[in-house]
């Protein structure tokens, strides 16, 4: 396909972008940690950028934020029976992304451009459904501050697994470059809260490609 330029001899050969989907099983290989970002603290995050009166502060309700840690498909209550849980497809093409810095022959600017992970559909909000057998609250200690330590109320999934649908330009990566990104970034990366990139001490949301 070629375009003209408004000087009428030039000539402007538009690239051939070969878009094409394939579907891949990641199964989990250590526990996986949630902590979704609530409406509750974005609010109180603007409250203070705005200045506004700050209310005096609610006693905490640990059950209540380990269900608002959790990632709900649109139309399911977290802790209702069949509630369908789920996590960003957006965290696995980061964690793809970071993981360039490990392999050779494509930079991590290249790889922005060149892939996508789907969500489970277009009424997901951008989710890929969960599967697992154990979903526990954990309650953690963690720093927010020099010298303050608090307490996190967030679930974890144990033996959990993931069907990624992956949506690239054939023209720039092929599916076994993918594949290998997507193997090496559950070694090295991983997803959610206390992940190996996040922390060297820590081994949580870890996964490996289904053979």
């Amino acid at each position: 396909m070629a375009a003209k330029t408004k000087h009428q001899d030039e000539v402007i050969q538009l690239l051939p972008i070969h878009v094409t989907e394939f579907e891949v099983t990641i199964v989990g290989s250590s526990p996986l940690i949630v902590h979704r970002f609530t409406e509750k603290a974005r609010k109180q995050i603007e409250d203070k950028q705005q200045k506004r009166a700050q209310r005096a502060k609610e006693a905490r309700d640990p059950h209540e934020e380990y269900l608002a840690s959790l990632y709900v498909f649109p139309g399911d209550v977290a802790g209702v029976e069949g509630a369908r849980y789920g996590v960003p497809a957006l965290w696995f093409k980061c964690a793809m992304v970071d993981a360039c810095r490990y392999t050779g022959g494509l930079t991590m600017t290249a790889a922005r451009g060149a892939f996508h992970v789907l969500g489970e559909s277009p009424q997901s909000g951008g989710l890929v459904l969960l599967n697992y057998t154990d979903l526990r609250m954990r309650d953690d200690a963690v720093t927010i501050g020099i010298g303050t330590r608090d307490m996190r109320y967030r679930g974890e999934f144990s033996n959990w697994s993931v069907r990624l649908k992956i949506r690239y330009n054939a023209s720039v990566i092929s599916p076994d470059q993918l594949v290998n990104l997507l193997n090496v970034a559950g070694f090295g990366t991983g997803v959610g809260e206390r992940r190996p990139s996040q922390s060297c001490s820590d081994m949580f949301g870890m996964w490996a490609v289904e053979g």
